[in-house]
This record gives structure tokens, C-alpha cells and sequence, in this order.
């Protein structure tokens, strides 16, 4: 070796003890490391908190990522989504639904006084009224005038904020007190067997004159949800 040389490899290895006094000790042997992509997994428990001396430069191993945690609900293992029918039960429909969809069964049907649907296709407002509440085990006088007299009183005034479907409604007809009947079905409107033009129809009752008639609401039906 030249005198340059070892002069050379001299001052480099007292500038690093000089910089790094703890390294002082010779770097331990590394036989045969693995190789890097291997290196975290052929690592015991106590390896993974050494550090490797290299060339007098420490070198510290990094932690193998942490594993990703199952998902969680309708999408982790063993808990596969459930049909929509099995996560949302259908609601149940009230006696007023049920009563109000019978109804709507006849629309159109012909008016004739005095008919009922009980006997033929035609109808009068009182015998429609008496047959649909029929179907649902309530009793019902014949006339609208006697109807009147059955059940609690809902309103005295066209309110509709204090009527529920199902209930019945009264109106003057003809010089009479009581003339003519329909089953409220919510939002200002009515079923009924209105008269010859027009059979069992649906009246809105925000624009329909009958308004003006109204006398009384009466409830028969001993549930009968607000709108």
C-alpha cells in the first residue's frame, strides 16, 4: 500500500470514530442477510427492534403493515346482504285503507234512487255508504238521514285539518236537512254515489259546491289515522 493510500484510509477512519464515538467497536458480522423483499417476513419477534450496522451507518428495519380489518355490516364475511324484502317490512294497512281501496272498487258503478249494491250494479249515496261499511261488520241505517244519527261527531264545520278518512259526511239536499252522504278519504276528498251523470265518483271538495251544503262529519270506524 502506498504511503498516500494508507494515509487516505487513515484520516477517514479517525474523521468517522471522531463523529460517531459509540461505533468505535467493529461492526457486527452480517452472514448471508436476506434478501430485501423477504426481510420483514424471516424476521423472529425480538429481530424486529434491532438495528443493522452497516459501514458504521445504522440502518433500521420497517414494521410489517398492519393487516386490514375485516369489513364491517351487510358486506363482512358471513353476514351477506338480506333481500329488500326481508330488511323492510311492508306496512299494515288500517281499517280505513282497506275500507277506502273497497270503495274505490266501484268507481263508476251506475246511480239509481233507491239501489243498493247489494241487490244489482247500481247505487244510491245512502245504499253505497251502508254496503261498504257492511263489508267491514259495521251496520248502517238505510237513509243518510238516519246514518247521521250513528257514531261520534268528528266536525260541524268543512274543516279538513279535523277530519279523518273513513269518516261520513252530511249534506243538505233538496230542501232536506240531510240529503246526501260520502266517505271522506283524506285531502279534501270524498267518495260517493253523486247522482245520475256521474255514478260513484271522487269529488274534491276545495272546489266542488257541495261544500257550501256541508252539514255534519260523523266517525263510525274506531280507528281511523289522520291523513
Amino acid at each position: 500500500m502506498s504511503k498516500q493510500l494508507f494515509l487516505g484510509v487513515l484520516l477517514t477512519s479517525s474523521l468517522i470514530l471522531s463523529l460517531n464515538p459509540a461505533q468505535a467497536s467493529p461492526p457486527e458480522k452480517i452472514t448471508n442477510p436476506p434478501a430485501s423483499g423477504r426481510m420483514a417476513s424471516s424476521l423472529d419477534a425480538n429481530a424486529k427492534e434491532k438495528y443493522f450496522q452497516i459501514s458504521g451507518f445504522r440502518l433500521e428495519h420497517f414494521r410489517p403493515a398492519k393487516p386490514v380489518a375485516p369489513l364491517s355490516g351487510i358486506l363482512a364475511a358471513g353476514n351477506p346482504a338480506r333481500p329488500a324484502s326481508e330488511r323492510t317490512a311492508s306496512p299494515v294497512k288500517s281499517q280505513a285503507d282497506r275500507l277506502l281501496a273497497d270503495a274505490r272498487n266501484h268507481l263508476n258503478a251506475p246511480y239509481r234512487r233507491g239501489a243498493s249494491l247489494e241487490r244489482g250494479r247500481a247505487t244510491d249515496c245512502s245504499g253505497f255508504v251502508q254496503y261498504i261499511y257492511g263489508n267491514f261488520d259495521i251496520d248502517l241505517p238505510r237513509s243518510s238521514a238516519e246514518q247521521s244519527q250513528v257514531g261520534k261527531l268528528a266536525a260541524r264545520e268543512m274543516n279538513f285539518a279535523q277530519l279523518m278518512p273513513g269518516d261520513l259526511l252530511f249534506f243538505k239536499r233538496s230542501g232536506q236537512r240531510i240529503g246526501h252522504v260520502g266517505i271522506y278519504m283524506g285531502e279534501g276528498q270524498m267518495i260517493h254515489a253523486a247522482d245520475r251523470r256521474h255514478g260513484v265518483t271522487i269529488t274534491d271538495l276545495h272546489e266542488s259546491r257541495l261544500a257550501r251544503a256541508f252539514v255534519m262529519a260523523k266517525r263510525v270506524l274506531k280507528t281511523s289515522p289522520r291523513p
